[in-house]
């Protein structure tokens, strides 16, 4: 009788904790930056939930933030700043600020309340994302804040191919020290 009590309240505990993880609110990650000083842009126009096909003809300060997602899934990205109006653009594989309409996946002006921007947008594990970060007019920079939230984390920073492979083998590298030095020691008897 006792081991089937311990068995009901485990499984009682497995399911109340499968339920708070369920229920469990979208994750966010806050970025802050400052795109006063920034280089410029001419920046893509907005294209309602479709990718820009053309762009501005000033030069916009920007800023720009590689990421990555754990989880596959929907996700918001929102700018929001007090010192300029916000413009949002989200590009995927690369981001090249002299063709800015190569890789854009979509930009936002206003969707975020007033003078901030938002985008909803499913993003992929594997893929490496940029969010840019500009104004409407040309004099729009200052500081700002994009919180991504969505089922995975946001991980800021997305390596190149090349970095990857210096540091693979920079591990290698020490590995093999660490084994010379291991195996140039002395064995010493008890």
């Amino acid at each position: 009788m006792q081991n089937s009590t311990a068995v009901i309240r485990a499984l009682s505990s497995a399911i109340v904790g499968l339920a708070l993880f369920a229920a469990s609110p979208a994750m966010a990650q806050v970025f802050t930056g400052d795109t006063t000083g920034s280089p410029t842009l001419e920046r893509p126009f907005e294209n309602g939930s479709n990718p820009p096909f053309s762009v501005s003809d000033g030069d916009y300060p920007y800023d720009v933030l590689a990421f990555t997602v754990t989880v596959s899934g929907s996700y918001s990205l929102l700018l929001e700043s007090s010192d300029f109006d916000t413009f949002l653009g989200l590009y995927s594989g690369s981001f090249d600020p002299s063709a800015p309409l190569v890789n854009a996946l979509i930009y936002n002006d206003d969707g975020g309340a007033g003078t901030n921007s938002l985008i909803n947008y499913s993003l992929n594990t594997g893929t490496s994302y940029f969010a840019v970060v500009t104004g409407f007019g040309t004099d729009d920079f200052g500081p700002y804040t994009l919180t991504i939230r969505g089922p995975g984390s946001a991980v800021a920073g997305v390596p190149e191919p090349s970095t990857w492979a210096m540091m693979l083998i920079g591990f290698g590298a020490i590995g093999v020290a660490m084994r010379r030095r291991r195996m140039s020691r002395p064995q010493q008897l008890a």
